[in-house]
């Protein structure tokens, strides 16, 4: 495993590429000045303190958001104010945003109609990503029906069902219980292919984006900038309690605590701090 100072991961053939960009709402800004780049087929988590920029990185994306400054490329093509169109995007929430008036087959079959997937795969995708994610014995299911962890593996499902070129997931593990979490995260990193869509991954926990991913970003606090990036270069499949990540997990928390940590204490009013 390597730690890698952020611009120094190669972009060639980068699926999409973030160079020097800032994001902000109504005059504020909360994405400051960043680069970023995602291979085809790499796992990228991205971590920071909260309210930093995390989530507004993946609607930038997804195309939601559009940057006041810099510049986002597609397969090296310039697609700044296109990316809607650019890419094909699967998006997994913090809720499963299940449908549920329809079963669990309905709810992804409308994403795979709307993301213009032929009819005739529908069956077997069905079927391909609901055994992945064990939940394919739901498929008749209505999502209430369902445990929370069941639903959230639905939701991946259908993500995936879209054949996105990418895949966002903004911390769709934080609404489960350990046990259950710990299980999903197993399934995504045993199952983890080469050929599978690059996935753009927020979270909260260190443990959590070093045991998935094949490289994490580290932000500052907002605006949020990139600190650094770590590769995580352990083979698959991984153990979530493995020695070498969590003394990685334990040097990053060093690292980055006084930097996340709203340290500043106001001077008294009339004197000095």
């Amino acid at each position: 495993m390597t730690v890698q100072d952020a611009g120094s991961i190669t972009r060639e053939e980068a699926l999409v590429t973030v160079d020097d960009v800032s994001i902000g709402y109504s005059e504020k800004v909360a994405v400051e000045k960043v680069d970023l780049s995602v291979q085809p087929g790499e796992f990228v988590s991205i971590i920071g303190p909260s309210g930093c920029g995390k989530s507004t990185s993946l609607h930038l994306l997804s195309g939601l958001n559009e940057p006041l400054r810099g510049r986002v490329s597609v397969r090296g093509v310039d697609s700044t104010g296109s990316m809607g169109g650019a890419l094909k995007v699967g998006y997994v929430f913090q809720d499963h945003r299940l449908l549920p008036w329809r079963t669990v087959a309905q709810n992804l079959d409308i994403a795979m109609k709307n993301a213009a997937v032929p009819q005739e795969e529908w069956a077997q995708r069905r079927s391909r990503y609901l055994s992945l994610l064990r939940v394919a014995d739901h498929e008749g299911s209505f999502p209430l029906r369902l445990s929370g962890g069941q639903r959230q593996r639905v939701s991946i499902a259908r993500a995936m069902a879209v054949s996105p070129d990418i895949v966002l997931m903004d911390e769709p593990f934080s609404g489960l219980d350990e046990v259950t979490a710990r299980s999903i995260r197993r399934e995504l990193d045993a199952s983890r292919q080469r050929q599978d869509p690059a996935t753009v991954f927020v979270t909260h926990s260190i443990r959590e984006a070093l045991y998935l991913s094949d490289r994490v970003v580290m932000l500052s606090r907002g605006p949020a900038h990139v600190i650094k990036e770590i590769v995580v270069d352990i083979p698959r499949p991984r153990a979530y309690d493995d020695e070498t990540i969590v003394d990685l997990e334990k040097t990053i928390v060093d690292e980055v605590l006084e930097q996340w940590e709203d340290t500043a204490v106001p001077a008294p009013a009339g004197g000095t701090a």
